[in-house]
């Protein structure tokens, strides 16, 4: 995840302090995926112990966040080529 993003914001981008913003998109999507978990969670969806498919994962970030919320078994797929 953190090899991407550095190829991404360095080398294709351009960005001198890719750290910074690598930092900065890690805390946002953390966020992000906590208050979409507990929404999930609170809706009555129990994901511990579960099989789950992440269908546009695209770098995988939800995954983790998925077996940090003991998800038995993560699968994920990107229709994208990049």
């Amino acid at each position: 995840h953190k090899d991407y993003y550095q190829h991404y914001y360095s080398s294709t981008l351009g960005i001198k302090n890719w750290e910074n913003h690598y930092a900065l998109y890690r805390k946002n999507e953390e966020n992000q995926r906590s208050q979409l978990f507990s929404k999930l969670e609170s809706d009555g969806l129990e994901l511990y112990g579960k099989t789950v498919l992440v269908i546009g994962a695209g770098t995988g970030a939800e995954l983790f966040g998925l077996f940090q919320r003991g998800t038995q078994s993560v699968y994920g797929i990107e229709p994208s080529k990049t």
